[in-house]
């Protein structure tokens, strides 16, 4: 199983865009969430870096530009999603990644400080 850690460039990446209301409150993020082309695609045209930005794990095992060293999506590549954050909590919970799990905690909270709820 991969060793997840925090990436800290996806949590200041994803507090920039709560903070800016670039959110989505309510989705299904099994719906939501990229698809592997659509993912490719967006490789296309941007660095590792950027798509490193959208994830909250990341696996120091792994090389950096492959697909498998990012984990634990917070968006759709435009927005992040509450759904994702949720996603990626319960799922640091269940498979022990403690860091990344604290980091959703965290990012959840100021979803919800922010947009009132």
């Amino acid at each position: 199983m991969p060793d997840f850690g925090e990436n800290d460039i996806a949590i200041r990446h994803a507090r920039r865009l709560i903070e800016s209301g670039q959110v989505v409150p309510s989705s299904d993020w099994f719906e939501a969430r990229p698809s592997p082309e659509a993912q490719d695609a967006f490789l296309e045209t941007h660095s590792w870096e950027e798509y490193s930005a959208w994830h909250l794990g990341v696996d120091d095992d792994e090389q950096y530009d492959t697909k498998e060293r990012y984990g634990f999506p917070t968006g759709d590549f435009r927005q992040v999603h509450q759904s994702a954050l949720v996603h990626a909590l319960v799922t640091a919970e269940r498979d022990g990644h403690a860091e990344v799990k604290a980091a959703a905690e965290d990012l959840l909270e100021r979803l919800r400080r922010v947009s009132g709820r």
